[in-house]
């Protein structure tokens, strides 16, 4: 009798286990952020860095000069930041310190390509990367219905 109840523990003790996830990967990579908040990320760190130069440029205001009034204004350090980190300038505002001048070549310059390269990786992120992840989807489904392959139908899309 003991060997019974010693046989009922073993059967009792074999549950199926729990499915946990799909069996199969589908045809798209999971992103951990969605668009928008990658997007946000990127142009709240573009205008961190942006305002940092503002901030710079206004406490180093007296090594600027203004070509067209003398003074320089908060406008004015706006301006020639944005003209400074797009690298138009136009000369209306320029650095006339050496101490002025170094900050632009060591602090501003560093920040304007830290700037470049957000906006271009933004672009290949966006534009480039998710079409190319598309067309690769895309060509991988059609092989695989050109193939024969078909999924269950529990796992089709309805």
């Amino acid at each position: 009798m003991s060997a019974d109840k010693q046989v009922d523990r073993i059967v009792q003790q074999r549950k199926p286990r729990a499915y946990r996830g799909p069996r199969h990967k589908p045809l798209r990579r999971a992103v951990k952020l969605p668009v928008w908040g990658d997007l946000g990320i990127r142009l709240g760190l573009a205008l961190l860095l942006i305002a940092i130069v503002v901030m710079i440029h206004w406490w180093d205001r007296e090594g600027l000069v203004d070509n067209l009034d003398g003074q320089v204004s908060f406008l004015d350090v706006i301006y020639f930041t944005m003209i400074s980190i797009t690298t138009t300038g136009f000369g209306d505002i320029a650095p006339i310190s050496d101490r002025a001048r170094l900050v632009e070549a060591v602090i501003v310059t560093p920040i304007r390509f830290a700037v470049f390269f957000i906006f271009v990786g933004t672009a290949y992120n966006f534009i480039i990367k998710r079409s190319w992840e598309k067309w690769r989807m895309a060509r991988i489904q059609e092989q695989l219905s050109q193939t024969g392959c078909t999924m269950p139908n529990r796992w089709a899309a309805t």
